[in-house]
């Protein structure tokens, strides 16, 4: 019982401590509140359109070099296979 009244008080005096801790906001801090939404917004606005021109591959090559590594290629970055094909021969040079 002593210890359900002593928690008892322990909370009251935390909620009455807690009511006489708020801060009333002042005009200035009002004020200013409203630049730091426009500065967050213009940020926002610039990654979306850096990120509206990413596109997601749409096809992988897995390829195996001669020595074991592998790596894929997106089919994309190529026009034609015989392109994808010297791209790979490149890079099963630079792997091994």
């Amino acid at each position: 019982m002593k210890k359900l009244l002593f928690l008892s008080a322990f909370f009251i005096a935390g909620l009455v401590s807690a009511k006489e801790n708020v801060k009333k906001r002042t005009d200035s801090e009002e004020k200013a509140k409203p630049e730091l939404k426009n500065d967050y917004a213009a940020i926002e606005s610039e990654e979306t359109s850096q990120l509206s021109t990413a596109k997601a591959c749409s096809q992988w090559v897995g390829v195996t070099a001669p020595c074991g590594a592998s790596y894929s290629l997106c089919t994309d970055n190529y026009q034609t296979w015989g392109d994808l094909v010297e791209a790979a021969e490149y890079f099963n040079d630079v792997k091994c």
